[in-house]
């Protein structure tokens, strides 16, 4: 059912090593669930024009897996019958985090996270990727190095390389934005 699938989009504001008046911003995350027929990149753009005037450093990923509404309803349904008093106040947050667990997701996809900027050890990889008959589905260049989506593999075939990190679900980056004091 692909009206059920949903992304969830993330902005993160980061620390970073700030001196005097710029030191001692307080982390602050946002999300948001990017429905059926919107597009993700236009939310990572809203959340990017009303962060503009926020102080600090920011990063805007999106969910790696589309996320099930239909299982994370039931969770949530479940969550309300056995600890409805403790999260009443606060159903937004709770809905947002039973999203993003692993137990919701709606598609399996990997994204490998490659901490080098070396052209030869991105390409090693992908030509490794490609000679398992994985397919890749997406690579974004990230500050660090890049980040890659592709199909599930055996996680061992990439232990060659130390670069590169395999992650079952988590964020891909998408962009990055603000005072570069605070850029860590």
């Amino acid at each position: 059912m692909e009206d059920d699938k949903v992304y969830m989009v993330v902005a993160m504001r980061r620390n970073g090593k700030a001196k005097g008046e710029n030191q001692g911003l307080s982390k602050k995350v946002l999300r948001r669930v990017v429905r059926p027929g919107e597009e993700y990149q236009d939310t990572a753009n809203e959340f990017k024009e009303m962060l503009s005037n926020e102080p600090g450093y920011w990063r805007m990923y999106r969910s790696v897996n589309r996320r099930s509404l239909t299982k994370a309803k039931q969770a949530l349904q479940i969550k309300l019958i056995t600890d409805g008093d403790r999260i009443a106040h606060k159903i937004d947050s709770e809905w947002k985090s039973l999203l993003m667990k692993k137990e919701q997701r709606a598609e399996r996809l990997y994204l490998l996270d490659i901490d080098t900027k070396d052209e030869k050890t991105v390409i090693a990889i992908i030509n490794k990727v490609d000679s398992l008959g994985v397919a890749l589905i997406e690579q974004i260049e990230t500050p660090n190095g890049h980040h890659i989506v592709i199909e599930p593999l055996d996680k061992r075939e990439l232990s060659e390389f130390e670069d590169v990190s395999v992650k079952t679900d988590d964020l891909v980056y998408l962009f990055d934005f603000g005072d570069d004091s605070y850029k860590s």
